[in-house]
């Protein structure tokens, strides 16, 4: 059990990281390209949520 919670500990903080990351990037991107990741992002999120259920 405790495995699996440090799998889980270790996934949260890569999302996190990763999130942060496109974050930083956001600003970076024309509003096209920003547009484009924040679809990309919520589709790829919305699946991880799905799976989740």
């Amino acid at each position: 059990m405790s495995d699996l919670v440090d799998a889980l500990n270790t996934l949260r903080d890569s999302l996190l990281d990763a999130s942060m990351a496109l974050r930083d990037y956001q600003f970076e991107m024309d509003t096209a390209q920003r547009s484009y990741a924040n679809e990309a992002a919520s589709a790829v999120m919305a699946r991880f949520t799905t799976g989740l259920r």
